[in-house]
């Protein structure tokens, strides 16, 4: 059985990439892309990606869809707070990118919720700044490592 994941907004960095991981995944069905500007709509929609997916016409038919059981919030930094509490309150899990939102409170109540309903959001992560990572990649220039090939 696959999961049936939905996609809302398209202007963050990584949103083409989330979406074609998401319809390329042997385990998802993905069922479509909500964007809230049509200006972003016909700008970023554009793009190949999205070609052939299907693109609900408001937040709302996506959210009372009981099947759709997860959301990757993919707008505007200052967007994704509000998707992914839009979501949780729907009885959805989230896929946040980072930065998470810039509002560290709101940040705050959405985690809250999706405590408190036993959902999961998961965080984009940047490995890169890492101490360990940073480590590692000292290693591997160095040569400490070896040969890398």
């Amino acid at each position: 059985m696959k999961l049936k994941l939905a996609q809302f907004g398209i202007s963050h960095d990584h949103a083409a990439g989330k979406a074609q991981v998401l319809q390329k995944s042997d385990q998802v069905d993905f069922c479509g892309v909500f964007e809230p500007s049509p200006e972003v709509r016909a700008t970023l929609g554009s793009n190949p990606v999205y070609a052939d997916v299907h693109w609900f016409s408001s937040a709302a038919e996506v959210l009372a869809d009981e099947s759709i059981l997860g959301i990757a919030a993919q707008g505007r930094v200052s967007e994704n707070l509000s998707f992914a509490r839009q979501a949780l309150e729907h009885n959805k899990h989230v896929w946040l990118d980072k930065p998470a939102g810039d509002d560290l409170d709101e940040f705050r109540a959405v985690l809250d919720i999706a405590r408190q309903k036993g959902l999961l959001v998961q965080l984009g992560y940047m490995f890169r700044y890492n101490a360990g990572f940073q480590a590692i990649l000292d290693w591997a220039k160095s040569g400490v490592l070896g040969d890398i090939f």
